[in-house]
């Protein structure tokens, strides 16, 4: 799901008029304050979001004549695919592996690529310190 889908599905899920369903459907799946460490949806991690919002009935299945399709399944193979990308899952993923002089470098110049692409308004600031460090 893109940050825009995550962020509407975020503000529906704190609107006034769901507060008491989202209550609700917490309490139905044994999620107290404490194990979601936040009240606040935009801080939920994405598979909780798309469990909140299938108990909460938000999310029913689509029919057509031949298939039946889950909104709640594709939400999870999106986030799946997404963590296939992100690098915070990337580093939970690999953080016992050290990276070699090489993997290094080249995640340096990736990030270094990346940043420039981006027009980060720290590339001043990046540049400067690697120019520094070698």
């Amino acid at each position: 799901m893109s940050i825009d889908i995550c962020l509407m599905v975020g503000q529906g899920v704190s609107s006034y008029k769901n507060r008491k369903v989202v209550r609700d459907t917490l309490l139905k799946m044994g999620l107290s304050n404490k194990k979601l460490k936040s009240k606040n949806p935009l801080d939920w991690k994405l598979y909780t979001l798309i469990e909140v919002c299938s108990n909460a009935g938000w999310l029913p299945d689509l029919e057509t004549h031949d298939f039946v399709f889950s909104p709640k399944n594709i939400s999870h193979t999106l986030r799946n695919t997404r963590n296939l990308v992100h690098p915070g899952m990337h580093v939970k993923r690999n953080a016992p592996l050290a990276l070699g002089e090489e993997q290094f470098k080249d995640t340096k110049s990736a990030y270094a690529l990346v940043s420039r692409r981006l027009s980060w308004p720290n590339n001043q600031i990046q540049q400067t310190a690697d120019a520094s460090a070698d």
